[in-house]
């Protein structure tokens, strides 16, 4: 399990997003993981402050490096 960023509003749920992202194909989980990170570089100077907009962004950059890791590793099994 990754550090949440920002508050503990995800970590009280029973079943956390990335519980349920996790589960979906590969290509999906990167997508999104993709998505999320983009979203918080480009708000960098609005909801949050600066710095906690740039850590929820270099998280969920964590989270994408990880699945494709997965990726490549699922890759290479496949061809051994």
């Amino acid at each position: 399990m990754m550090k949440q960023v920002g508050g503990d509003h995800y970590l009280r749920m029973a079943v956390q997003p990335w519980d349920v992202v996790d589960t979906w194909p590969l290509e999906q989980r990167i997508g999104y993981y993709r998505a999320t990170a983009l979203k918080y570089i480009m708000r960098l100077d609005d909801k949050d402050d600066r710095i906690t907009n740039a850590k929820k962004g270099l998280h969920l950059m964590q989270k994408l490096v990880a699945t494709i890791e997965e990726e490549s590793e699922w890759a290479s099994s496949r061809s051994s």
